[in-house]
């Protein structure tokens, strides 16, 4: 059994992976980061202490590795916690091989580089005009990553074109009547978010169906020209506009504002949001 842990010392003890094990403090000084992040990490999902039999938090060698993952995923790539999340999962070894899931919906990565490659844009453009790095840009891009809807947004802003344009990159051919099965699909943040495009004539507004699974959020703020209505046809949406406006949205509500406003939106309930989003004119 695992004895208790000191506050500041490792100990070395038979746990499952049968190595070295560090108090909060030691693994902080060795990564470089505080015990506060560490502990933020832990609440966030991102790791998952063991507990000494005298309540002791501690991490093992693998969590040292997961921290200094942490801090490459930050630096270099921009993500939000939420994402990394969702990263180190994808990265997690499984001890047996899981059939292939069912894609929750397209990837925009490939959609915006046929984009951007229309364009004469380079990365490094991107990735100035952004402040997401190149590294980040192409693996988004090749699809072997997610990305959150704010930086999104930062990536159809610096391309100057609109979510209609990257749903056009495989729509097929315009039409009137777009039935519940033909909907073109975008999926952000892992599946997290899917966007689904309502109408795919030539138009000045935006319409589209949004489905966000509890958590699940923008990430971060954004803002653009324009106008724009949220209607809430279910589930619990708490949407912040600039730095003092905050709504809960439920079924049935309808939040309208400008689109300069900064704007920040997550999930907050226990099942999925489904809401209808217009934008005009299309700068999103």
């Amino acid at each position: 059994m695992l004895t208790d842990l000191p506050a500041n010392k490792s100990i070395v003890s038979k746990n499952i992976q049968n190595g070295p094990v560090y108090a909060v403090g030691e693994a902080a000084r060795l990564v470089g980061v505080s015990p506060s992040t560490i502990r933020l990490y832990e609440r966030e999902g991102l790791l998952s202490l063991g507990r000494s039999v005298g309540g002791h938090r501690y991490l093992s060698t693998g969590d040292i590795g997961t921290l200094k993952r942490i801090g490459t995923l930050r630096r270099t790539q921009g993500l939000a916690l939420a994402e990394i999340r969702r990263q180190l999962q994808r990265e997690a070894p499984s001890d047996e091989e899981a059939p292939p899931a069912e894609p929750f919906g397209a990837r925009p990565g490939p959609r915006l580089r046929a984009l951007r490659q229309q364009q004469g844009k380079t990365l490094r453009e991107l990735s100035q005009r952004t402040g997401l790095s190149s590294s980040f840009l192409s693996a988004f891009e090749r699809g072997t990553t997610g990305i959150s809807v704010a930086n999104l947004q930062k990536l159809i802003g610096a391309c100057g074109t609109s979510l209609i344009d990257v749903f056009a990159q495989t729509r097929r051919q315009d039409r009137k009547l777009v039935r519940a099965g033909e909907r073109p699909r975008l999926e952000v943040a892992d599946g997290a978010v899917l966007i689904e495009d309502l109408a795919v004539v030539p138009r000045q507004m935006e319409v589209q169906l949004w489905t966000i699974q509890p958590g699940a959020g923008s990430e971060g703020g954004y803002s653009h020209a324009g106008e724009e209505a949220m209607f809430l046809v279910a589930g619990t949406l708490t949407v912040a506009l600039g730095e003092t406006q905050e709504y809960r949205l439920e079924a049935g509500d309808c939040l309208y504002f400008a689109s300069s406003e900064i704007h920040r939106w997550q999930n907050t309930g226990d099942s999925p949001v489904v809401l209808l989003w217009v934008n005009t004119p299309p700068t999103f």
